[in-house]
């Protein structure tokens, strides 16, 4: 597979020397393309689960969607001389080979949290739609005998590769999957780039796979051991801020959305299409969507606004806050912005809500649940200096006008004091937008700062931050080149196979036939 920039050459119009010229603009394709990706799955998600009426109601909204929002969305158009083709296929090489090494798809060795994520595709693949499931007293425990069973999770993002497995099978779902999650990076690097540079740029996506907080550093202060290719991200016992390359090797079907949106919404250069974007990310990761709250809040409220040269003369001080509020807010109020995030808030919500385990887990602050308050704090500053704050001192001085940047820094502060999830996904998960601005500020400086000095420090911490995604990659790479017979964790099969609700509780939602989801929106629960 080529670089998507590069599948642009097929509208050549004519190429002489070192020029290429293209009939149509990149950008706009690069646009469309980003849209039927964030869309696509969402259609094929209603079409499954949803009752006929509500698929084609929302389905037209999202197509409506499309045309409309294709038209506001920012230019992004690069032009594409024969380097800049050149640095396009080096990408895709680059990120074709990082995705193979994941693991998604097959390809590779596999981490202990594919084995869910396998069992949950094989299930959308081999199952009808919705996936139900009948427990009985002879494949499960007695807690779960006698039940029906509907899978309830972050689907969306498997949804185009079981299509394409449930008409050709396991491998080709696969490697649908494989190439879709490879699409999904070349674009976000697509708009990294143009956000830095107005260019590709090759050392742009290699910061980006290889950028991370300086984990081994917390690992040494806490005096574990350090061994090359082990996960060395937990060191700080309570928290976790993964890197980009841990959580696409980890949580692939969570990450590579969020990447996308964020980058979007820094490239846009007003609100016409900033809720849409924001409701699209929905679907796919729900921690992330609350992690780009703030900084959604702040450029709706603060962007400026196109209409803002407009006289607010008036004779009175309310009337001149009034209108100004109106004319920040009226950019937003396009179809796009509203029926969206409408259509999507009821039915992805009521889907979500069926499974009550979600609002049963333990929430709240950290603080109310460590037995170590001391060190709990201790734990905390190391981590808050080791993962963001040292990156963020040395680009403060040039940031710290920047809303978005501090912003950023608060919110990375914020994150780690509430817990939510099993293993605290709530940190390792809504952390991921956060994170990845504070990297194209860090960035951004490292290509237009001029103290040297301060580029420095950012490269050697750079340099150390990298042991973590080169454990990540180390470890795939070992692992696949060897004999390894388990190197695919692919065991469980299918989610019928647990035996326990607090194995299955996170995916699948007890007797889903009781929910307003399947009461009112969604198809019927086929019988035993």
């Amino acid at each position: 597979m080529t670089f998507l920039f590069a599948f642009c050459v097929t509208s050549v119009n004519k190429y002489s020397g070192a020029e290429v010229r293209l009939k149509v603009k990149t950008g706009t394709i690069i646009n469309a393309a980003a849209l039927f990706y964030l869309m696509m799955p969402i259609i094929i998600f209603a079409f499954g689960w949803l009752k006929t009426g509500y698929a084609c109601g929302i389905t037209a909204v999202l197509l409506a969607a499309f045309f409309f929002s294709l038209k506001e969305m920012a230019d992004v158009d690069i032009h594409f001389d024969m380097k800049q083709v050149n640095i396009a296929l080096a990408v895709s090489i680059l990120v074709m080979l990082w995705v193979g090494l994941s693991g998604i798809g097959e390809i590779s060795f596999q981490n202990s949290d594919h084995e869910i994520r396998n069992a949950i595709f094989r299930d959308l693949v081999q199952n009808p739609w919705p996936v139900v499931y009948h427990f009985s007293g002879e494949q499960s425990a007695q807690a779960l005998a006698g039940h029906d069973g509907a899978l309830v999770y972050y689907i969306a993002y498997w949804l185009p590769a079981a299509l394409a497995g449930k008409l050709w099978g396991w491998e080709t779902a696969n490697l649908v999957l494989y190439l879709w999650t490879v699409l999904g990076v070349l674009l976000g690097m697509y708009y990294l780039s143009f956000f830095l540079r107005k260019r590709l740029s090759l050392i742009a996506v290699v910061f980006f796979i290889l950028w991370s907080g300086l984990d081994v550093v917390g690992v040494l202060l806490r005096r574990y051991q350090f061994i090359t290719g082990a996960h060395i991200e937990w060191w700080a016992t309570y928290f976790q801020y993964s890197s980009n390359t841990t959580a696409l090797f980890w949580v692939f079907n969570q990450t590579v959305v969020p990447w996308l949106v964020v980058m979007l919404l820094l490239n846009q250069k007003n609100n016409k299409n900033i809720l849409l974007f924001y409701a699209l990310c929905f679907p796919y990761a729900p921690l992330p969507f609350i992690g780009l709250l703030p900084f959604v809040a702040y450029w709706a409220l603060f962007r400026p606004a196109d209409l803002m040269n407009e006289s607010l003369q008036s004779q009175s001080r309310f009337l001149n806050r009034l209108r100004a509020f109106w004319t920040q807010i009226r950019p937003m109020l396009t179809f796009q912005n509203i029926a969206v995030p409408l259509a999507l808030g009821a039915l992805i919500s009521s889907y979500f809500m069926v499974n009550s385990y979600i609002g049963n887990r333990y929430h709240g602050l950290i603080i109310f649940i460590v037995n170590s308050p001391a060190n709990l704090l201790w734990c905390y500053f190391l981590f808050c200096i080791l993962e963001f704050g040292l990156y963020a001192s040395v680009i403060f001085p040039s940031c710290r006008k920047n809303s978005i940047f501090l912003i950023t820094v608060i919110s990375l502060a914020l994150i780690p004091w509430y817990f939510a999830g099993v293993n605290n996904d709530f940190v390792m998960r809504a952390s991921i937008p956060p994170l990845l601005i504070l990297m194209t500020y860090v960035l951004q400086y490292l290509f237009d700062g001029h103290n040297r000095a301060a580029k420095a420090f950012l490269v050697f911490f750079f340099i150390i931050g990298a042991v973590t995604p080169f454990n990540e990659i180390y470890r795939s790479v070992l692992i696949t080149s060897g004999d390894y017979p388990d190197r695919l964790a692919d065991h469980i099969q299918s989610m019928s196979n647990f035996k326990f609700i607090k194995d299955v509780g996170p995916f699948i939602a007890i007797d889903p036939e009781k929910s307003v989801f399947f009461k009112y929106f969604g198809k019927s629960i086929p019988p035993k």
